[in-house]
């Protein structure tokens, strides 16, 4: 794995996407990621409430969609 490379090509697909939803997927798993501190239950809790609500009202954007979004040319796709 080369990181810059991989960096390089993510900054790349940034500029393209125009998807609101990808756009506030992707920052979430950025804000998390930067969040190293332990949740207790009761956050654990209304996080799973919020994604359920997200999910009934179709605001996700399912594992497939991303794949195809990004053409599975630069991920190893083949291994599923």
């Amino acid at each position: 794995m080369n990181l810059q490379a991989d960096i390089k090509w993510i900054q790349e697909e940034l500029k393209s996407i125009t998807d609101v939803k990808l756009v506030e997927a992707l920052k979430n798993i950025l804000l998390r990621h930067k969040d190293d501190q332990d949740i207790n239950i009761e956050e654990y809790s209304r996080e799973l409430d919020l994604a359920r609500e997200k999910i009934a009202n179709g605001e996700v954007v399912s594992h497939d969609d991303v794949k195809q979004k990004f053409n599975c040319a630069h991920l190893q796709c083949a291994a599923q």
